[in-house]
């Protein structure tokens, strides 16, 4: 008798972790908002990144009517992509002429303005992904910089 009422306790006790869990999944899935398990899943993805170092630049900044200025940095690219490795490497002559060239348009005081640096990177994605014909940079690090 007693190991009737056990395994019936046993079953019960299952059965009500089931229903607990089946509730929990459909309130999860009504109350959280779209794309959120989505966006839960993403985080917790690893991935490898891939830097591409370039070489160091010194720019003539564009004068501000004052003086002239000079720019020196380093600049790194990240990538995510392993099949883009051989498109970014035959490619960095491209690359530094694209850092380059968004380099040489800003003025001492943009690039001492961290918002403005922020705007310089985000460009900067944005003509080497079109360069390239597809979105592969995904960040622009500056790893020195100095401004005279």
């Amino acid at each position: 008798m007693d190991i009737i009422k056990s395994k019936s306790r046993k079953t019960i006790i299952i059965a009500l972790l089931l229903i607990i869990l089946i509730l929990v999944s459909v309130l999860a899935y009504f109350l959280l908002p779209k794309g959120t398990l989505g966006n839960i899943k993403k985080a917790l993805e690893t991935r490898d990144e891939y830097t591409l170092n370039l070489e160091e630049f010194i720019v003539n900044l564009k004068a501000d009517g004052r003086s002239k200025a000079y720019l020196k940095t380093s600049v790194s690219l990240m990538y995510t992509d392993k099949k883009s490795i051989k498109t970014v490497e035959t490619s960095v002559a491209k690359i530094r002429d694209i850092v380059l060239s968004n380099l040489r348009v800003k003025t001492a005081e943009e690039m001492l303005d961290v918002g403005e640096t922020d705007n310089l990177k985000l460009n900067i994605i944005k003509d080497v992904n079109k360069a390239l014909g597809k979105d592969v940079i995904e960040e622009v690090y500056f790893t020195n910089l100095v401004v005279q």
